[in-house]
């Protein structure tokens, strides 16, 4: 079973007689410098935060579907997406997320435009892509610049007349919204890769690079002298830093381990006074506020699914 093959921590301590050098393999540097990467950035920051906060766990009768139709539809037919801007916002997780709602402990309502079915053919079109042999690693340049195809083409656009056009027209406000998002990411973003630029990460495991029976034990063979494979074996790092046989998993950025008082050394110092910060968290208390109303909203809305549920099974005893 490939399982055990995910040779975790054990790449944590150091190695007895190869040195673990992964800078040929550090996936963080800096973005493109191409305006377009960075448009196509904002956008998906908006429709990732906007198709989470609206359909996790469930969406509410008075939201604005259209609006989560439209963002769904610029997903499923944009042509710019590549996989540094998948790793970037996340937009599979959230996706994926979306797809796999519903059930009994977590009920979603019968939503209009399909919505819980194009989230389902969306993961499953990107889950194909991401498990292709062609697709670029983190590390190599190909992840920054190939683009993934469409699920939606223009052709099956153009040939279906209930389909509406796929280009995503931003309100003002919304505009305004998705450059606050781009900013502060970018803040967080720039901060932590000026660390690991320099100071590239350990991977969280290792994998072989092929995949079948035969060739795996083979791959195996070059580090594990007696060749003998089983569940918590302690193995080194220094004996797979190098090794073509295998390739790194890495974290991503929010979990990558980066000093709490690191600072860019390329940024000018930031002066914070106190009303900043009052600001600050002014702010950041009014996002709680109206994020644990939706949220309360939300539980509520689920609990009568339920209720309706079981009323519909005739479970009266649970009522």
């Amino acid at each position: 079973m490939a399982i055990v093959l995910l040779i975790r921590a054990m790449i944590m301590g150091s190695s007895i007689n190869a040195p673990e050098d992964y800078s040929s393999t550090n996936p963080w540097r800096d973005l493109p410098t191409d305006p377009d990467v960075h448009e196509t950035l904002k956008e998906i920051l908006l429709i990732r935060d906007t198709l989470r906060d609206g359909m996790l766990p469930t969406s509410l009768p008075d939201d604005d579907y259209d609006i989560y139709s439209a963002m769904l539809r610029s997903l499923e037919s944009r042509t710019d997406l590549t996989w540094l801007v998948v790793q970037e916002t996340d937009i599979d997780k959230t996706i994926m997320a979306i797809a796999n709602r519903g059930g009994y402990h977590s009920p979603i309502p019968q939503e209009p435009h399909g919505l819980h079915g194009r989230a389902k053919k969306l993961f499953d079109h990107w889950r194909t892509l991401d498990a292709s042999k062609d697709k670029p690693n983190r590390w190599e340049a190909g992840f920054d610049t190939t683009h993934l195809p469409p699920l939606l083409t223009e052709r099956a656009l153009e040939s279906n007349r209930n389909t509406k056009p796929a280009k995503l027209e931003l309100t003002p406000a919304q505009k305004a919204k998705a450059d606050a998002k781009y900013k502060a990411y970018r803040k967080r973003r720039d901060r932590s890769v000026s660390y690991l630029k320099s100071n590239p990460p350990k991977p969280m495991a290792l994998v072989p690079v092929h995949a079948g029976s035969d060739l795996r034990r083979c791959t195996w063979g070059t580090v594990l002298s007696d060749g003998m494979i089983r569940v918590g074996r302690k193995m080194f790092g220094g004996k797979f830093a190098g090794n073509p046989m295998f390739k790194p998993v890495y974290r991503d950025l929010a979990t990558e381990r980066v000093p709490y008082d690191w600072v860019d050394p390329s940024q000018p110092v930031e002066e914070y006074s106190e009303q900043d910060h009052l600001r600050e968290m002014d702010a950041f208390r009014e996002e709680a506020r109206i994020k644990k109303e939706r949220t309360d909203k939300q539980a509520a809305y689920q609990k009568q699914l339920r209720a309706e549920e079981r009323r519909l099974r005739g479970d009266k005893g649970e009522l």
